[in-house]
């Protein structure tokens, strides 16, 4: 079986805890695994999702192998993977939009680091990247505010053919008009925003969460479903279209794991 291939959109704080986290991962048994909701699903072990692809418009970042990358200012991760090998995978230049460029700017820090003088890559050169790489599933990392950017990488996505797992507050899965944009392609979205459940070990955690939810995204799209995944977005994400009490979530991702045919806006005929 071979590995999930994901693109990452933002080389942040938080896709550095994903990157240490799949690493990390990889050296553990499921005895020793935490910050998961299982160590296989959907025949995927957590160690077992490779990065083909990452964007970012920081001149810090762009260029570097994606595993050098993460490690540079202004993320600050918490570390708990040493050593992570380079991948051979370079950061690409993302698109440069407008305001999101100064929400962009105040995230990278005190010394403004963008590659200002850049235009950015098209949105046909994105795609064109998504397709050559093989991507099957895209992971927004953008920071807060950059809500253009993060709609989009959802178009690039939709374009692609690849699925979304949206880890910002920018309304996407949960905003209706994305919802059928999504269902209308068979693409499948998770979102919006992971929702860190325990704050102590929120690197690890966060990581965990994103490995859960790309594995979960992998499975639909095994099973030819697209469209707004209910049961992994009210589970892994804190804004959500729907109202459910507290165990209900639970028990809608364990359904949706054990039957495909449960928790999901539509399914391909």
């Amino acid at each position: 079986m071979n590995n999930i291939r994901i693109a990452i959109i933002g080389v942040s704080t938080r896709s550095s805890s994903l990157i240490h986290g799949i690493h990390y991962y990889r050296n553990k048994k499921p005895v020793d695994a935490i910050g998961l909701l299982h160590w296989d699903i959907g025949g995927y072990k957590p160690g077992e999702i490779e990065v083909v692809a990452a964007f970012d418009i920081d001149e810090r970042k762009v260029g570097k192998d994606v595993n050098k990358a993460v490690f540079a200012s202004p993320n600050s991760t918490t570390v708990f993977k040493t050593y992570i090998p380079d991948i051979g995978i370079s950061v690409q230049m993302g698109k440069v939009l407008g305001k999101d460029s100064d929400v962009m700017k105040r995230d990278a820090g005190r010394e403004t680091s963008l590659l200002d003088n850049h235009k950015g890559s098209t949105r046909k050169e994105i795609v064109r990247i998504l397709k050559e790489s093989g991507a099957e599933i895209m992971v927004n990392y953008l920071p807060v505010g950059a809500e253009d950017a993060s709609r989009f990488y959802a178009y690039c996505a939709l374009d692609a053919g690849v699925a979304f797992v949206n880890n910002t507050s920018v309304l996407i899965a949960s905003n209706p008009l994305w919802s059928l944009k999504f269902e209308y392609k068979n693409i499948p979205i998770i979102g919006d925003a992971f929702n860190i459940k325990i704050p102590i070990m929120a690197s690890l955690n966060s990581a965990g969460i994103a490995i859960d939810a790309i594995r979960c995204a992998k499975l639909a799209l095994i099973r030819g479903m697209g469209g707004v995944l209910l049961a992994a977005s009210e589970y892994f994400c804190r804004q959500t279209i729907g109202r459910l009490t507290e165990e209900e979530p639970r028990n809608m991702i364990e359904q949706f794991i054990n039957d495909e045919e449960y928790s999901c806006v539509h399914k391909k005929a």
